[in-house]
């Protein structure tokens, strides 16, 4: 932290205490529970309280669908779309 001396101006830094193991959990939980907050007021997720397997909620879209299979490197469609790893290319 940085703070000013009298007239002058002149930056004084001041060091902070070490980050700890807790204070990154509590930033992620703060982050996690944002993101989720705003994807719900967006419609992008079904509302916290919504059981996992309500009938009324829409199957995920492909393009939804696709991505995920991409983001975590697997085939999305198909006979081999079983949830396997895709083979990337040597």
């Amino acid at each position: 932290m940085f703070t000013c001396e009298g007239v002058t101006g002149r930056a004084v830094f001041h060091p902070a205490d070490p980050i700890t193991d807790a204070d990154i959990a509590k930033l992620t939980r703060a982050i996690h529970d944002r993101v989720l907050r705003f994807l719900r007021k967006r419609g992008k997720l079904p509302p916290a309280d919504a059981p996992a397997d309500d009938p009324d909620l829409e199957p995920p879209s492909l393009l939804f669908t696709l991505g995920a299979a991409a983001v975590q490197g697997r085939i999305a469609l198909g006979p081999k779309a079983s949830g396997a790893p895709a083979a990337h290319a040597r």
